[in-house]
């Protein structure tokens, strides 16, 4: 496999887990302030589907929250937490060693210049 094609199958990847990131961001960040279903207000329960074990408050949106409190599945947000570390871990440290997105060679039109003279 030639260098070319090795930037751009690195670069994939890194795309690859920049999506894989972001989901398990907006799965892991309000998984982070979920609470069991019986600390919502009656109104909130009413309005929520029934058998919901945990809600969470989002811009003012009672939410319901299907994989629970942290405490009672930590299991599975423990899972949540390696993902999105694991996928933004390895979007920063290739992109540092120069691999990925950073070293793939882009059209003139797309380049900005590095020096402002």
């Amino acid at each position: 496999m030639n260098a070319r094609w090795q930037r751009i199958l690195w670069a994939l990847a890194q795309l690859l887990a920049g999506f894989v990131g972001f989901g398990a961001f907006f799965v892991f960040a309000p998984w982070l302030a979920t609470e069991p279903i019986e600390q919502a207000p009656p109104e909130v329960v009413a309005a929520l589907p029934s058998g919901c074990p945990a809600f969470s408050v989002n811009h003012g949106t009672y939410t319901c929250e299907w994989h629970d409190t942290i405490s009672r599945n930590p299991r599975g947000f423990a899972l949540c937490a390696t993902i999105f570390f694991a996928a933004f871990g390895f979007y920063a440290i290739s992109s540092m060693a120069g691999r990925g997105l950073a070293a793939v060679e882009w059209p003139s039109w797309l380049r900005r210049p590095r020096n402002d003279g």
